[in-house]
């Protein structure tokens, strides 16, 4: 799901990912692209052929399915290619991993042909699910690959975690990735993502870019159409960057700022941080982008001040993501 109200609080991250996600998972959680860059088996393309060719397959299916994601989280998508690079190339040397360059390669083919639903709804193409790696359950790892169970459980905002298995529909989780696949965390319960028609609640999300309408997933209002707002951001389809404007109650086109630029209810529009920036609030509905901090540099998210991913903030620092530092 994407984080509502949109743009406040990019979706790619392992958040939230889902950034990526792939939308905190859902499109919150970075998660997401993590998950499709651990798949491994067989040799002949190089590592850097196929971290950049599955990072490219990654952020042109993002930017189809949810341009202004790519927008809030990288700017652009050669950004995004560029920093989902970084969380692939770390997997291939990962200990006890079953990452190979051609699993990875071939996992590229098979997003790429991906559709907006399977994206949003957690449905991973078989050859980007990983293969067991060598490391037990319990097991310190940074990584899917690197564990026979396929799963590196890492708590959100962190780089390292333990292997351990997904949970199935009904049982525990923190956040989408600790469900099985096509499983979404709601109220800290994997359950399925409702099409339209399904009934839906806090505890029973619908899949983007589809709203939950008096109960019901319903299709999302478009630009120009009327609509419900919400302190979510309304019953637009957010994916195509709409929020519900509350004065006029008809879908509109959010804008987006960079750092130093206002933010929030700006003009009586809504506005959204790009490049991975936060919008950091004043004593109103307004405030400033904040520019997130570089990889290294100190981060602060409570104060406005995050990373981009795949970095998150450990310890006041923006890691990228090392597996070889979790063993």
């Amino acid at each position: 799901m994407l984080n509502r109200p949109f743009g406040v609080a990019p979706e790619c991250r392992r958040l939230q990912v889902d950034a990526p996600s792939i939308y905190d998972g859902s499109m919150r959680n970075f998660g997401l692209f993590l998950a499709l860059l651990a798949a491994g088996c067989g040799s002949g393309v190089s590592a850097d052929k196929a971290c950049t060719d599955l990072a490219a397959a990654l952020c042109t299916q993002l930017s189809n399915c949810a341009a202004p994601l790519i927008t809030t989280s990288y700017g652009d998508v050669a950004t995004c290619q560029a920093r989902a690079k970084l969380g692939c190339m770390p997997s291939l040397t990962a200990p006890g991993t079953s990452a190979t360059p051609d699993k990875l390669d071939k996992c590229a083919t098979a997003f790429a042909s991906g559709t907006c639903d399977a994206l949003f709804s957690r449905d991973t193409p078989s050859a980007c699910i990983p293969d067991p790696g060598k490391l037990a359950n319990g097991a310190a790892c940074g990584d899917d690959s690197q564990c026979t169970s396929t799963y590196c459980k890492k708590p959100a905002g962190m780089v390292c975690g333990v292997c351990g298995m997904r949970s199935t529909a009904g049982g525990a989780c923190a956040v989408n990735e600790d469900c099985d696949y096509k499983l979404a965390c709601a109220n800290m319960v994997c359950v399925a993502y409702g099409a339209v028609g399904a009934s839906c609640d806090a505890g029973h999300p619908c899949a983007d870019p589809n709203v939950c309408k008096a109960g019901t997933c319903a299709t999302p209002a478009g630009a120009g159409q009327a609509c419900t707002p919400t302190a979510s951001g309304g019953d637009c389809d957010q994916t195509k960057g709409l929020f519900c404007n509350p004065q006029t109650r008809v879908c509109a086109q959010a804008t987006f700022a960079g750092a130093g630029q206002p933010c929030g209810i700006v003009n009586g529009g809504f506005t959204a941080c790009s490049a991975g920036g936060t919008c950091k609030l004043g004593a109103g509905v307004s405030g400033t982008c904040s520019a997130p901090a570089a990889d290294g540099a100190a981060c602060d998210p409570a104060n406005g001040v995050g990373c981009v991913a795949p970095a998150e903030c450990v310890n006041s620092v923006c890691k990228l993501p090392d597996p070889a530092s979790c063993t």
